[in-house]
């Protein structure tokens, strides 16, 4: 690579944000963040129908025009793996190395699951956010980066404010709970935070479940804002990026046990896990919300940011260069 010029990236991914679609903002968040670094990233987003068999065309005709091939999930990752000329560099995000016990097992997260293990010895480097799927990958070389949060976007708004832009009951003594994901997901738990909310009512609670999902990044900002806390009953996560989002805008969370969700909120007073009943979510609810209105979550993971992680993406990036050149 040229002296002086910036790392040029190819990023081969099936999941990126469309017109209508949020799925993969994450990564988009990502991409972002390595640009703003000085990173020349490219995405190549692999749609339609033998989207996997033109992405292998595509990159082995481009490969030569980056420094490094970057694929993001095993099968985005195979493809990216597919050409020799440049260095590999896949990062796995978790259903692809981790069984979802809740979810039933299809064929193709199996298919997954057996591939990454030898797609990830074959890689230049492996990127994984956690220890745990650092684990069930012997072998590779791999650093651990957990997904960072875009500080300058997710931050605290007044409650009022943000609920007066939403068309929001402007009565703070209206409590808003918020679930951001689909009820349509089973794994997502919808039916407890439902049941946990009509309890709370039926004692004489003002609450309110809203849910958002779909939304653009710049309105589910805005709900974290004007909600009182953050309800997530899921039966499985990997390490739920929501919830480091509703840290960054201090609003009190109460959740399961799953991923990294205890870790996280360790420290945060108005951060509670419940077990997976209605009962016990109305209980933990009660407790965050006549607790403090706000926590100190931005504050206490000022490690996840999204410079951060860029950080060590990019050291990530360097190391293989540097390999490629002696």
């Amino acid at each position: 690579m040229a002296a002086n010029r910036p790392i040029r990236v190819l990023a081969v991914t099936a999941a990126y944000p469309t017109p209508g679609s949020h799925k993969g903002a994450f990564l988009q968040s990502e991409v972002e963040g390595l640009r703003e670094a000085g990173v020349d990233v490219q995405v190549l987003h692999l749609q339609g129908k033998s989207k996997y068999v033109k992405g292998v065309q595509t990159v082995r005709a481009t490969a030569k025009d980056y420094d490094i091939i970057h694929g993001h999930y095993s099968f985005c990752g195979a493809v990216a793996r597919a050409q020799h000329a440049r260095p590999c560099v896949i990062t796995f995000w978790g259903s692809d190395v981790l069984r979802n016990p809740v979810l039933p097992d299809t064929r193709q997260g199996q298919f997954s699951r057996r591939i990454s293990p030898a797609l990830a010895r074959r890689a230049e480097a492996v990127i994984v956010p956690s220890e745990e799927m650092a684990r069930a990958l012997p072998g590779a070389q791999i650093t651990v980066v957990e997904l960072g949060v875009n500080f300058a976007a997710f931050k605290p708004i007044a409650q009022a404010e943000a609920r007066q832009r939403l068309g929001l009951n402007p009565d703070l003594n209206h409590r808003y709970l918020l679930f951001a994901n689909s009820p349509s997901i089973p794994v997502k738990g919808w039916p407890i935070a439902e049941a946990a909310t009509q309890l709370m009512q039926a004692n004489g609670a003002p609450v309110e479940l809203v849910a958002v999902t779909g939304r653009p990044h710049d309105e589910v900002i805005l709900y974290m804002n004007a909600c009182d806390v953050l309800v997530l009953p899921s039966y499985w996560e990997g390490g739920p990026y929501v919830v480091k989002e509703a840290m960054a805008c201090n609003l009190p969370i109460v959740a399961t046990d799953v991923g990294d969700v205890r870790r996280v909120t360790a420290k945060t007073q108005g951060c509670y896990i419940a077990e997976r009943t209605a009962e016990d979510f109305a209980d933990k609810l009660w407790r965050s919300l006549h607790g403090p209105r706000r926590t100190t979550g931005r504050q206490d993971i000022a490690h996840l940011s999204r410079e951060n992680a860029t950080r060590r993406v990019i050291s990530v990036y360097e190391h293989v260069l540097a390999h490629e050149q002696r």
